[in-house]
């Protein structure tokens, strides 16, 4: 029974060292900066071009005729629209990045000493 639990014991580990091999692979693989800076750009490029767009849809066939009710509809309209695209769009970049850079967001030390604690106990326990 010693020499089972012993057994036990280093597969145990051999698999948390292939666990963080692993981790240790995801960590020092780097994400290349072309990717983040060609995404930004054609989200910046995108984003810039996208009222005036909109504006230039609303104002074909309109009059000289410059009434507020024109205004909020031809400019406040594209830039509301373009204020919310832009909110979302920026947040979806941002949480990529957060996703990409996950080691830095985890709260590595606390489950570190979780599972120092449960192995601690696992031995009191025996």
């Amino acid at each position: 029974s010693g020499s089972s639990l012993l057994l036990m014991f280093e597969e145990k580990i051999q698999e948390l060292e292939a666990i963080v091999g692993s981790c240790n692979r995801l960590l020092s693989s780097p994400i290349p900066p072309t990717y983040t800076r060609h995404l930004s750009r054609v989200l910046f490029m995108w984003l810039c071009a996208f009222p005036i767009s909109l504006a230039s849809i609303g104002t074909v066939g309109t009059t000289m005729g410059v009434t507020m009710a024109t205004v909020a509809k031809h400019i406040l309209g594209p830039v509301l629209a373009s204020s919310v695209a832009a909110y979302v769009l920026v947040g979806i970049d941002e949480v990529g990045m957060e996703i990409e850079n996950a080691f830095r967001i985890l709260p590595l030390q606390q489950i570190a000493a979780t599972a120092q604690n449960m192995v601690r106990q696992q031995f009191v326990s025996t």
